[in-house]
């Protein structure tokens, strides 16, 4: 059984559930960690991300394997085709925003923010931030493109079940990656990824431009093509993508 630490106020899940690791003589494996009212919620590339009090999952799960750090990306993989399943029992068809930004119909569900910790050439453990909206109607102008599922399906959600639903998920995406490769984990990413069949546009340094998706490396490193055949290769940093 998940071990579940129910907060009703903290600065951050990632942040709180990191300290627990280091304070602790041992955590058991997928211990959660969630807040009610989250207060410096953080996303990835050092963005904030914002949940109303007690209207949305915002929570951080705790987790040992032995993957390797050449093949960190395959963790941000399978959380995010984790949510895709967790939707898909919602009858929502979700895509992934490279790296792991969970869209529906060009609006963010939700975010991950996934921070490592390695030992040597491996990944120690690693702590999974994950918000999804689910009951928030309104949020603040400034927010680009927010969605929930209350929007979408015009129902209420309980958050304490909702969480359980998506903890299995997780759990039944992250334990098959002891027995799975990389590109295993990658034709399933392929498949719910955004611009792999259909053009969209980026901008770099060069300025804006149309391209598609043809590699994702196991580093996380995105190979994108474009309209005059070139293919380049970016980091998280190093590109925009305009949705």
């Amino acid at each position: 059984m998940t071990k579940i630490i129910n907060l009703e106020n903290c600065d951050s899940t990632n942040s709180y559930l990191s300290e627990l690791i280091y304070s602790s003589n041992s955590i058991e494996n997928f211990t959660v960690v969630t807040c009610q009212n989250q207060s410096k919620g953080r996303g990835i590339y050092d963005t904030k991300w914002h949940s109303e009090p007690r209207k949305n999952l915002c929570f951080s799960l705790y987790f040992t394997s032995r993957v390797k750090a050449e093949n960190c990306f395959i963790i941000s993989m399978a959380t995010s085709l984790a949510i895709i399943d967790y939707l898909a029992q919602h009858s929502i068809d979700s895509q992934i925003k490279w790296p792991n930004d969970i869209y529906y119909q060009n609006k963010k569900l939700a975010g991950i923010l996934i921070e490592n910790t390695f030992q040597g050439n491996v990944i120690k453990f690693s702590v999974i931030g994950i918000g999804l909206n689910l009951n928030q109607l309104e949020f603040p102008a400034e927010i680009p493109n927010p969605d929930s599922l209350i929007n979408i399906t015009g129902k209420k959600y309980d958050i304490k079940n909702e969480l359980n639903r998506l903890i299995k998920c997780l759990k039944l995406r992250l334990q098959q990656l002891d027995n799975t490769s990389f590109n295993d984990n990658k034709r399933d990413y392929f498949d719910s990824l955004l611009g792999v069949n259909d053009p969209f546009r980026i901008r770099d340094k060069q300025g804006i431009s149309s391209v598609t998706i043809v590699d994702i490396l196991p580093s996380g490193n995105i190979v994108l093509k474009y309209e005059n055949k070139q293919l380049r290769t970016y980091g998280f940093k190093e590109v925009e993508f305009i949705i």
